[in-house]
């Protein structure tokens, strides 16, 4: 199997991700306190070397005045839908795009909010 290279979001800005055989995963973290609590999040890719195959896996917990929330996302992407969609900020501007996006398929989401677990929700 070939790399997979490809562009994600990454907070502000746009993260260029190449992925090999030899280094199949790559992921990184944020967080800390805040005013009211803390957040924290996580992001990993993955690369399937035998079908191409891209996982990604997103997790973010926090706590503010409302309580503790985690969410977790898992999404993959076929090999040759790793370049498909136009970057929002070029969409009137198509053909002057740099880069295009992975087209994600959802395959798993997970969301708690523990107050509202409490209050029967």
């Amino acid at each position: 199997m070939k790399d997979a290279k490809f562009y994600v979001w990454d907070r502000d800005h746009y993260r260029f991700i190449h992925l090999t055989t030899d280094e199949p995963e790559i992921d990184w973290d944020y967080g800390g306190p805040t005013d009211e609590g803390y957040s924290f999040e996580y992001q990993c890719f993955t690369l399937d070397p035998e079908t191409g195959v891209v996982t990604s896996e997103q997790e973010s917990s926090s706590r503010d005045c409302d309580g503790k929330m985690y969410t977790k996302r898992v999404q993959y992407c076929q090999p040759d839908r790793l370049a498909v969609h136009v970057p929002y900020k070029y969409r009137e501007d198509e053909d002057n795009a740099p880069f295009l996006l992975p087209d994600w398929q959802e395959e798993n989401t997970t969301q708690r909010d523990y107050e509202a677990e409490k209050a029967g929700y």
